[in-house]
C-alpha cells in the first residue's frame, strides 16, 4: 500500500506544481513517512514549511488531489522533522534493524 501512496503521492505533487511552484517545491522537500489508515505523516525539516503545508486550505487541496487519484480519503499530518529525540530514532531504527535480520535468518 505505501507503494502505491508513494507513486499517488509524486501525482500529486506533479499536479500542484501547475498551480504553485513553491508549494510544490515544499511538497518534494517532505518524507513521505507513514501512511496508514487514512493518515498520511509527513516528516519536514523547516518549521516555515511545516506550518504553510499544515494551512487549510494548502492541506486540502493535497487531500482532495489524493483522493481523485487513489479513490481513498487521506488526512495529512505534517512534523518537523526532528520532532523525535536521537534516542528514540535510534531505538526505532534498532527495531528496523532487528526485525529485518530475522526475516532475513529467521528468530
Amino acid at each position: 500500500a505505501i507503494k502505491d501512496i508513494r507513486q499517488a503521492w509524486k501525482e500529486a505533487i506533479k499536479a500542484i506544481a501547475r498551480e504553485s511552484q513553491p508549494h510544490a517545491q515544499m511538497l518534494r522537500e517532505a518524507v513521505l513517512h507513514t501512511a496508514e489508515d487514512g493518515v498520511i505523516t509527513l516528516h519536514i525539516k523547516y518549521k516555515f514549511h511545516v506550518e504553510k503545508l499544515s494551512e487549510k486550505k494548502n492541506r486540502i487541496r493535497v487531500e482532495a488531489l489524493l483522493e481523485e487519484i487513489t479513490h481513498d480519503k487521506w488526512i495529512i499530518e505534517c512534523h518537523l522533522k526532528d520532532t523525535l529525540p536521537k534516542r528514540q530514532v535510534s531505538k526505532e531504527l534498532a527495531a528496523g534493524a532487528a526485525e529485518a535480520a530475522a526475516a532475513v535468518f529467521g528468530s
